[in-house]
């Protein structure tokens, strides 16, 4: 019986991680859904960020072209566990910029990211972003400091960008936009016409430069907990289908020892009626 019960305490244990596996798997996957459309529309306006800042750009550059010296760092992580080496990636690839560029801002967005950054960099620590108003927010403090860094600064972004068919998260590291955002083409397209009421180009610039980084770091910070939720679903997927082949196993088991249990209770009863009826 000590066996038996031993059997019913184990496939209870994992009958409650199942439940708790699918209440994650269930949150992430409403997670995943919520943050498409942020990222959609973020996209967007990023497209027509970029855009913007290409055509005064190029208006500026007849003036005098401003080559970049130094870079500001913004390390996208999480809050929350269950994401894989999702945050170890992120801070392995914002290092490795901080000790191959002359970076003048380090910001770091997450506990867990925060917990695995060395104690002597200097950096400027911010929760991770867990709704669009804190990600606008985000994008508000961190474009304000790197505006104050000055023109010269360059924009690098070490966030998580998506996951892979194994439900690892797959991060990059970004310095520029690139010309394949989907709707640049069209943005670009509404942007042709002449930019003659921006005096002087220094403003243009600046405003310009300003609108991009914005655009971007709240782009990055809702691709960022998109991915998050995208790691968290597959790794609590894998959880709930291994929990359920667990479950299987033990109640096979449990059943069969139940069913010993019965035999060999029928047999000592078997066992003790013989003795008696032999006994004179």
């Amino acid at each position: 019986m000590k066996a038996v019960r031993a059997l019913e305490e184990r496939l209870k244990a994992w009958r409650s991680f199942r439940d708790v596996a699918h209440a994650t798997r269930s949150l992430a996957a409403a997670q995943v859904l919520r943050w498409n459309a942020q990222v959609a529309h973020t996209r967007r306006q990023l497209a027509w960020s970029q855009a913007f800042h290409e055509r005064v750009q190029r208006w500026e550059d007849r003036h005098r072209r401003r080559p970049p010296a130094t870079c500001a760092v913004l390390a996208l992580g999480t809050d929350l566990g269950l994401c894989g080496r999702l945050n170890r990636l992120v801070a392995d690839a914002a290092l490795q910029v901080v000790e191959e560029q002359q970076v003048v801002l380090f910001a770091a967005c997450g506990a867990r990211l925060l917990d695995l950054l060395p104690d002597d960099v200097p950096r400027l620590e911010e929760p991770a972003p867990s709704s669009m108003a804190a990600a606008v927010e985000l994008a508000e403090r961190v474009e304000a400091e790197v505006g104050d860094a000055g023109l010269r600064t360059r924009l690098c972004i070490v966030s998580a960008t998506g996951v892979s068919r194994g439900g690892s998260p797959q991060v990059e590291t970004s310095w520029d936009v690139g010309s394949d955002l989907a709707g640049l083409a069209e943005a670009r397209a509404a942007l042709a016409r002449p930019l003659a009421q921006f005096a002087p180009a220094d403003v243009a610039h600046t405003r310009a430069r300003s609108l991009l980084a914005h655009a971007r770091i709240l782009h990055a910070a809702c691709e960022g907990a998109r991915a998050e939720a995208s790691v968290r679903l597959a790794r609590m997927t894998r959880a709930h289908e291994s929990a359920e082949r667990r479950i299987a196993e033990q109640e096979r088991v449990l059943r069969k020892a139940r069913q010993e249990g019965i035999t060999q209770e029928m047999l000592e009863v078997l066992s003790q009626r013989h003795i008696a009826a032999m006994a004179p």
